[in-house]
C-alpha cells in the first residue's frame, strides 16, 4: 500500500502545474465573482494556494496518513479566514480540486487522491 501510495503521489507531482491550473481556471469558472473579489493578483494566489492544497495531499499521500492533509486543512482554513478569505471559497477549491484529480488521472490513482481530499473536505464541512 505504502509502494503505491508512493507511485499516487509521485504521478500526481509529475502533473502539479497543469493540475493547479486546471482547479482554478475551474474555480473562477463557477464562481465568476472571484475576479470581481480578488482581481487578477488573487488569482495568482489561489493558484499558489492550491498548489500548497495539492502538495499538503501529496505528503499524505505519501506518508499512507490521511490525517496529514486533515490537520493542514484545520490550519489553512484559519489562515485564510485571518486573510478575509471565506471557508466557502476553499470549500470550492478543494471540491475543484477532487474534481480535477478524478477528471484528469486514471482510476486507480485518483481513487486515492480523492479519498485524501473527501477527508479533508468532511473536516471543513464539521468546523
Amino acid at each position: 500500500m505504502e509502494t503505491f501510495n508512493l507511485q499516487v503521489s509521485q504521478a500526481v507531482t509529475a502533473r502539479l502545474e497543469f493540475l493547479a491550473e486546471t482547479v482554478v481556471e475551474r474555480q473562477y469558472r463557477l464562481q465568476p465573482d472571484l475576479m470581481l473579489r480578488y482581481g487578477e493578483v488573487g488569482r495568482e494566489k489561489c493558484l499558489q494556494d492550491t498548489k500548497h492544497h495539492l502538495s499538503s495531499i501529496l505528503s499524505a499521500i505519501a506518508l499512507s496518513t490521511p490525517g496529514v492533509f486533515v490537520e493542514y486543512v484545520i490550519w489553512v482554513r484559519g489562515l485564510l479566514e485571518a486573510h478575509n478569505v471565506p471557508s466557502e471559497d476553499l470549500a470550492r477549491n478543494l471540491t475543484c480540486i477532487r474534481d480535477v484529480l478524478r477528471d484528469e488521472l486514471p482510476e486507480e490513482i485518483s481513487e486515492v487522491a480523492v479519498a485524501y481530499v473527501e477527508a479533508g473536505l468532511k473536516q471543513l464541512a464539521n468546523i
